[in-house]
């Protein structure tokens, strides 16, 4: 019986974080979709400068990040919750570290769609030049 139980617990746990992996790949293609990259302008002497609207547009994209990461957390967090209903504790236990399989997954997958590192870019960047910032 024990060893059965043993078989159960690593399905749940395997369907729990299996699904929290696809559903944070998911979400960072759509944070990269939704989000425009604020923007530094290349200034004298290779500097680079952000005005207040493209500061504003860096704040907007981790309040993208925060609210698609919750909305769509806590909806696939019920949805295992009852899909795998069998051992509610466990599920329940597992779901913390589902969310941080999905944040690293999310993240991960939008920095790599996302516009490179600006240190890179400004190298390159001529005066009056926009380097786009990286999600």
């Amino acid at each position: 019986m024990s060893r059965r139980l043993g078989r159960g617990a690593a399905a749940d746990a395997v369907a729990v974080l299996g699904t929290f992996l696809v559903v944070g790949l998911l979400c960072g293609l759509l944070w990269w979709l939704l989000v425009e990259p604020a923007e530094y302008t290349g200034g004298p002497g290779g500097g680079l400068t952000m005005n207040e609207l493209e500061l504003s547009q860096r704040f907007n994209a981790d309040g993208w990040y925060s609210v698609i990461a919750l909305v769509v957390g806590f909806f696939s967090g019920l949805a295992l919750i009852w899909w795998r209903s069998r051992n509610l504790l466990l599920t329940t236990l597992l779901l913390l570290p589902g969310a941080g399989v999905a944040a690293l997954a999310m993240a991960r997958v939008g920095g790599a769609l996302g516009p490179e590192e600006p240190d890179v870019a400004s190298l390159a960047a001529q005066q009056g030049e926009s380097v786009p910032v990286e999600l």
